[in-house]
């Protein structure tokens, strides 16, 4: 896999286990490639900067200001093909196409012949060399954890709460939705491959076992005793609770 691997000149950091830092996986997304990407969506015009780089670690992706008034920006992210292909994300514009005609607030995707959402028969993903791009209209709303990492707590018990009762409406929107379960040819999905299971972290062990490099990475590490002081505890909470978890399509 390729990576960045340094520091980029006026650049954020990214994401670090231990806050922010200088150091990108991925460089940053440039006006050049931005402009290369965008020429494929017809009804969009020419790029005038990036107005801001995410910092988050598993891709790039910026808010990108265009000439005219109609759309201002777009939001263009950018992945290795090796992380998510064409496919793989024409997968999950289709579960938020289902999301969105339930009435959850969901991202417009734009596809390359100028449509937008469902419409159209362009692609919603494109690639180019190593990469694989996906270009969105600006959620509404106010990103109120843009600069905060995935793994922090939430700022309020209010919005604890009020992300619970989302999430309970995304389960019950997501009902309905066939699609094959993506496996392990996926990387960086969520599943329950190894907390969905009885003994979590016998499952854990054999899901490790099967991911390339991971097992030099753990090597001489105490990590199973690590995740049993962290999970076990929230896993023996849900373990009775597996038999009535019902899994939905495209997981």
């Amino acid at each position: 896999m390729v990576s960045g691997g340094v520091g980029h000149p006026g650049a954020p950091g990214q994401f670090g286990v231990h806050g922010v830092q200088e150091k990108r996986d991925w460089p940053p997304l440039t006006e050049a490639e931005v402009a290369s990407v965008l020429a494929h969506y017809p009804a969009l015009p020419p790029v005038v900067a990036i107005l801001w780089h995410s910092m988050r670690p598993f891709s790039a992706a910026g808010i990108v200001q265009m000439q005219g008034a109609s759309p201002k920006t777009v939001v263009v992210k950018r992945h290795h093909a090796q992380l998510r292909s064409v496919a793989a994300l024409e997968a999950e514009h289709a579960f938020m196409r289902h999301l969105g005609a339930r009435g959850l607030p969901v991202s417009t995707v734009l596809r390359t012949d100028g449509g937008a959402g469902g419409a159209g028969s362009g692609a919603s993903a494109l690639t180019q060399g190593q990469w694989t791009y996906e270009v969105f209209l600006p959620a509404q709303g106010e990103d109120l954890y843009r600069e905060t990492m995935s793994w922090q707590p939430y700022q309020s018990l209010d919005h604890a709460r009020v992300s619970g009762a989302e999430l309970a409406r995304l389960h019950k929107a997501a009902e309905g939705f066939e699609a094959p379960a993506r496996g392990e040819a996926c990387p960086l999905v969520s599943s329950l491959v190894a907390v969905g299971q009885e003994d979590f972290l016998s499952a854990l062990r054999a899901w490790g076992v099967r991911q390339p490099g991971l097992a030099q990475q753990l090597a001489g590490r105490a990590w199973e005793q690590d995740v049993q002081a962290a999970l076990g505890p929230f896993h023996a909470v849900l373990r009775p609770l597996l038999g009535a978890v019902k899994l939905l399509g495209a997981r």
